[in-house]
């Protein structure tokens, strides 16, 4: 829960927080011992996988990228719990994530560490080392700890870049780097060495690849075998500082030492295939098990010399590098643009940056036009968060900001520059979370880690603007809070509109779903939750049959006709395991459509459990959960309700045998049927709150 009372000028980051040197390491290694393992963050899981992969090799062109999202916000550290701020929702486009500061030893704070984790994705820290004041740190590194003279520290060696000395190499701060991220729960660094190492020249260079393979084994001994360590393309086996834009000859040997590379993000557009066909051309014996998906190609979304200009360009340069096809991986670097380049603007909200950043992972809503309903004029979803300080208009299509793109002098137009908007999430395969009976229980409360407020079961106990004493009006579109550790999936399924499926009988076609003028929209709301500071408002239009009323040969007749309409609101998707019997609970809140709606639409909401990617339920059972009074089960409280079934996907599938290690793709959501008198005009309104999933896996020898 937020803090009630505070005062945000004595709020300071906890000590050893980050590291500005290594000697600052080497002090927080003198108690280490006291040091426990952060017990409150969530430890990683891999995500599920599906039955549905094809075994791929990987080394081939026609395999799928993965991304990357390394998080450059204000420097790192600046998030506070007194205001509102940045939050990644996308995690089901990510594989990896890394936390970047300027800072020599960038710590993921818990809360990011966390919200990673829950979605089974690593999160890394930065081991950065920037301008000619950093060299003395890049030898430390290697040859350990120095002793300490009166006159200053010891020199660690003194060579030019055509001595033939060899360096020493030391153990000593990659077991305490892999250490450190053991105690504070993340996965491993990437590595930025963005300064010249002429003083050791190749001699450093080939002492520095030794150490990360080190590094390497150090982490997969005391944090585990996902471990990773990823290396910056910068510094050359020359040891100058020159970035590549690519894998090549003059940065291989770092490559081949880490598990993968970010290139740097100012490429030109043949440089992803020249990329692809160089690792093509090396022996396997060299590369081992790395594949294309191991390079991570750079893009800067403030823009900085990458492709495509960056923002809403940034799918020019994603075009290039194909993850898709081509196989190679994607590194997206300062995607908190959506913030910071739009918060001092005077009609800024943090509403108004939800959309923007769903603008760009996850495209344009759904438009639902004007209508005359029960109620209005206008099919925009309501709202109650009077602090928002916006008034909806999602009734009109958004238009899309796409930066020109500068052409170099004497070249043609980029072909990429014709091409359509295509959001960043569509490049990438969905990832669901990882399967509850493998480690973690899912659990979401719609919580994006901001909010204005705070709810215990429906009930509202803190207030934002009740607990603040001072409000400036210039800091007021920021009043809030911050935890990231509160993070809970917002629903995957529902960005960036929810693809509702119509099960009303006799309107199916052959490939599934046939248009039958069903529309739906989601909007996150701050104003109302069951746990945590928000929910998902979820509104549903549906367009009524006019063609019943017309056969009606009285009033009475046509007032007497009843519609029945039927629906399924996909909201999140999820592996679990075939045979196994899990358990799923469901807290929602039916809102009302209008004032005249209570005689006109009767409404029934179940839950439902479909294949992803089906508008089926085949192969899925469910089963009732037996109420009792200690399971507070189809009761209601602070008008919210508790639903809860339990499915099992079934043992004989398409008489496939069962894969343990495989898992079946799941969507998980409501199930909605409507009757409708004929009086409600021509489309009804359905307003449904989303407050909180569960999903469990039951003991393996429950049956059904």
């Amino acid at each position: 829960m937020p803090f009630r009372y505070y005062n945000k000028s004595h709020y300071t980051l906890p000590k050893y927080a980050y590291f500005e040197s290594l000697e600052e390491l080497d002090e927080w290694s003198k108690n280490i011992s006291r040091f426990r393992p952060f017990e409150d963050v969530l430890p990683y899981r891999p995500r599920s996988i599906s039955v549905l992969d094809d075994e791929i090799d990987h080394r081939s062109p026609g395999s799928k990228g993965k991304l990357l999202v390394c998080h450059d916000y204000k420097g790192g550290y600046t998030e506070s719990p007194f205001e509102l701020a940045y939050t990644f929702q996308y995690w089901h486009t990510c594989d990896v994530f890394i936390y970047f500061s300027h800072h020599r030893v960038t710590v993921p704070p818990p809360g990011w560490t966390t919200a990673a984790h829950r979605q089974g994705v690593k999160m890394l820290g930065t081991l950065i080392f920037e301008h000619d004041e950093a060299k003395p740190d890049c030898l430390r590194l290697l040859v350990g700890q120095l002793p300490k003279s009166p006159t200053g520290p010891a020199s660690p060696i003194q060579s030019s870049p055509t001595s033939s000395l060899s360096l020493p190499l030391s153990p000593h701060y990659a077991r305490l780097l892999a250490q450190l991220a053991a105690q504070r729960g993340f996965d491993g660094y990437l590595l930025n060495f963005e300064c010249p190492l002429l003083q050791g020249g190749v001699e450093q260079t080939r002492v520095l690849a030794a150490w990360i393979t080190l590094l390497k084994k150090e982490l997969r001994d005391k944090v585990g075998m996902h471990a990773e360590v990823v290396w910056y393309d910068s510094v050359i086996f020359t040891g100058h500082l020159a970035w590549q834009d690519r894998l090549n000859s003059l940065n291989l040997p770092f490559f081949l030492s880490s598990d993968s590379i970010f290139t740097n993000y100012t490429w030109r557009p043949t440089y992803p295939n020249l990329t692809a066909q160089y690792f093509l051309s090396l022996s396997s014996a060299l590369t081992a098990n790395k594949t294309l998906r191991d390079i991570y190609m750079g893009i800067d979304v403030w823009g900085r010399g990458s492709h495509g200009a960056g923002s809403f360009g940034s799918y020019r340069a994603l075009q290039h590098i194909s993850p898709s096809s081509l196989g190679l991986s994607v590194a997206i670097f300062g995607q908190a643009w959506t913030w910071e380049s739009e918060q001092d603007k005077d009609e800024w909200t943090w509403e108004k940056w939800w959309d923007y950043e769903r603008l760009l992972w996850a495209g344009p809503r759904t438009v639902i036009p004007k209508s005359k309903g029960i109620v209005s004029e206008t099919e925009s979803l309501p709202t109650r968060d009077k602090s928002s300080g916006r008034k909806d208009e999602e009734d009109e299509e958004e238009t899309i900001p796409i930066p020109e793109m500068p052409r170099p002098e004497g070249t043609l137009p980029c072909e990429c520059t014709s091409t359509p908007y295509k959001a960043l999430s569509t490049f990438f395969t969905r990832k669901v979370p990882p399967n509850p009976a493998k480690g973690i229980p899912f659990h979401t409360t719609f919580c994006p880690g901001a909010g204005r407020g705070w709810w215990v079961d429906g009930r509202k106990v803190y207030d934002v603007f009740e607990a603040s004493e001072n409000r400036d009006k210039a800091t007021e579109k920021f009043r809030g809070w911050t935890d990231v550790h509160k993070q809970t999936s917002m629903g995957d399924l529902l960005w960036p509109s929810p693809r509702v499926v119509d099960t009303t009988p006799g309107v199916d076609d052959d490939e599934g779903v046939k248009e039958t003028g069903m529309k739906s929209r989601s909007k996150v709301v701050m104003d109302q939750a069951w746990n945590g500071g928000s929910s998902v408002r979820v509104l549903t239009v549906l367009s009524l049959d006019d063609g019943k009323r017309d056969q009606a040969e009285t009033e009475e007749e046509e007032e007497s006709i009843l519609q029945f309409r039927s629906f399924r609101l996909p909201v999140q998707s999820l592996g679990v395991s075939r045979g196994r019997v899990y358990e799923t609970r469901v807290v929602y809140k039916l809102e009302t459509g209008g004032e005249e709606e209570a005689d006109e639409v009767e409404k029934d909401v179940g839950i439902s459990v479909a294949r992803l990617g089906s508008n089926y339920e085949d192969g899925i059972k469910t089963f009732a959960v037996p109420t009792t009074n200690e399971s507070g089960l189809d009761s209601q409280a602070n008008g919210w309700t508790k639903l809860a079934i339990r499915f099992v996907v079934d043992d004989a599938d398409a008489g496939a045998s069962i894969n343990e290690e495989k898992d079946t793709l799941i969507s998980l959501g409501l199930s909605v049927s409507v009757i409708v008198s004929s009086s409600a005009s021509k489309s009804v309104r359905i307003p449904i709150l989303l407050g909180q999933i569960n999903v469990y896996a039951l003991p393996t020898s429950t049956t059904t």
